[in-house]
């Protein structure tokens, strides 16, 4: 008698583990994933994080992936992909620190700071960390460089009253652009600076 109900038992725990395990979705880098939905039907609580195939079985990873992905989310917990930004934004997360496996639909292997697959035409400077927020922001200040370079430049032309000249400028796009618009403002005040020497000049000479 005993013989048999530790058979029946054995072969519930097989069953039970079988079920567990083969339930559908992918599984990340470490064999596992966490589960979202019907959970209850596969003999897991919503949001438990487990392997399948026998993945990650032994001691020390098992615990280990468990404390780290028992609440990751996934690209597809998001109403909205501003929601997922948001989320980003605030956790941090970059190219090279994306510990919940949201970049590239938490495949493992795209890692380019654009998390979730953006679509198409989003303003992909919203996202913290990202390229192209990494790139505007080195235009922002190649602009406000150039355009402090270009006002004393574009001053002492102007004040001197020779020819406007900007082939000074050297640098990115941004600083060109930058600088542009310095000098040009430089160049309006030295005119005026001039101008108004000019028109005081004759009272002193009376003097």
């Amino acid at each position: 008698m005993g013989k048999k109900i530790a058979l029946i038992g054995f072969l519930l725990t097989f069953l039970y583990s079988s079920i567990a395990y083969a339930h559908p979705g992918r599984t990340d880098s470490s064999g596992g994933h966490t589960c979202r939905t019907n959970c209850g039907s596969w003999g897991l609580s919503t949001g438990e994080y487990h392997y399948h195939n026998g993945a990650g079985t032994t001691s020390g990873s098992s615990s280990s992936s468990k404390s780290t992905n028992i609440n990751d989310k996934d690209c597809t917990d998001f109403a909205t992909y501003d929601d997922m930004i948001d989320y980003w934004n605030t956790k941090g997360y970059s190219a090279t620190y994306d510990p919940e496996n949201l970049d590239g639909w938490g495949n493992g292997k795209v890692d380019d700071g654009i998390p979730c697959e953006a679509p198409d035409g989003y303003d992909l400077t919203l996202i913290n960390n990202s390229p192209q927020q990494k790139a505007q922001i080195q235009e922002e200040k190649d602009n406000t460089k150039g355009e402090k370079a270009g006002y004393p430049a574009g001053l002492n032309d102007g004040y001197k009253e020779k020819p406007s000249n900007m082939s000074k400028a050297n640098g990115s796009q941004a600083y060109k652009v930058g600088y542009a618009v310095g000098y040009n403002k430089g160049y309006e005040a030295g005119k005026k600076k001039i101008e108004s020497a000019k028109t005081k000049q004759p009272i002193r000479d009376m003097l």
